[in-house]
């Protein structure tokens, strides 16, 4: 799942294009980052980013780092974190948070929140940007995810 880059991913690095939300000097974390679209844009328009996903995408977010370091302005790191566990090393909270289709598996949703908790302060900013998809359980994963 974390080798594409998903259309959300796609609507989002070019949400951040437009400038609505200043980026220069802001610390931003990308959560599930898969290849790292979102976040590499983000350090292109002058963030200081650290992208996260499992260990088993880390070779690749890496290498995709390595390929774009020349566009970055701000700064760009890869981190292993894995959803539910401590994020003391993520501390203090970012300015921003930026998520890319993460809300997809039931199983997932529970460490998701309770990272998005641990990570939060009160002048986090969160962007999730997700594809709406209307099979399976899906619709239900999403509901939940909203009520909390």
């Amino acid at each position: 799942v974390g080798c594409v880059v998903w259309d959300a991913a796609l609507v989002l690095a070019k949400f951040l294009e437009t400038g609505a939300c200043p980026l220069a000097r802001r610390r931003v974390l990308e959560l599930g980052a898969g290849t790292g679209a979102v976040g590499i844009m983000a350090a292109t328009l002058g963030a200081n980013v650290t992208v996260t996903d499992l260990e088993e995408l880390q070779e690749l977010l890496l290498l995709n780092i390595e390929n774009n370091r020349d566009l970055v302005t701000g700064s760009l790191r890869a981190k292993v974190l894995k959803w539910g566990e401590d994020v003391t090393e993520f501390q203090p909270p970012p300015d921003y948070i930026l998520m890319a289709d993460c809300i997809y598996y039931e199983e997932s949703l529970e460490p998701l929140l309770k990272t998005l908790k641990d990570l939060t302060g009160p002048d986090t900013c969160v962007l999730c940007c997700y594809e709406q998809r209307t099979m399976g359980k899906n619709p239900e994963i999403e509901r939940k995810y909203f009520e909390v």
